[in-house]
């Protein structure tokens, strides 16, 4: 089970950007929602790591091991691009944009980034532990948060 797999072309770097340009990614006020991340790197790493053993038939969390909250990446994905930084607004209000986004864009054919799903998960506190995956293979994610960003 991987969390949030972070690079280049990843969805959590195209849709956040996509909707900053557009002034459509809004935060939610006092929101503890984690972002689990996984530099696409690191899971290549440990994707060889495991096909080079014998482990078979084991499900493992994989992430970073670190976190950070969804609005501070937010924040600092606006900061790395030189994009305005979204506005924060309490939930409700989130909630009906999102909705209102919904509906004009099946009253017009076209496609939402923004969802309720997308809402409740990045407003979702849950920290993923990696002891097992560590403990089973001694892999060490290699590429910390700052670094990661500067690759975007």
């Amino acid at each position: 089970r991987i969390g949030d797999v972070i690079g280049p072309e990843s969805t959590w770097v195209k849709n956040p950007l996509k909707l900053l340009k557009l002034r459509l990614l809004f935060l939610i006020n006092h929101s503890e929602g984690i972002l689990n991340y996984i530099d696409i790197r690191d899971l290549v790493d440990l994707i060889e790591i495991l096909l080079d053993s014998n482990i078979n038939n084991t499900i493992y969390n994989v992430s970073s091991g670190e976190y950070t909250i969804f609005n501070d990446y937010f924040r600092d994905l606006a900061i790395q691009k030189r994009l305005p930084a979204p506005l924060s607004l309490p939930k409700k209000m989130v909630k009906f944009l999102i909705r209102t986004q919904e509906l004009f864009c099946r009253i017009f054919n076209m496609r939402t980034e923004s969802t309720l799903h997308t809402l409740n998960y990045i407003s979702c506190a849950r920290h993923i532990s990696i002891g097992k995956v560590k403990a089973m293979t001694h892999w060490i994610p290699k590429i910390p948060y700052k670094t990661l960003l500067n690759g975007i």
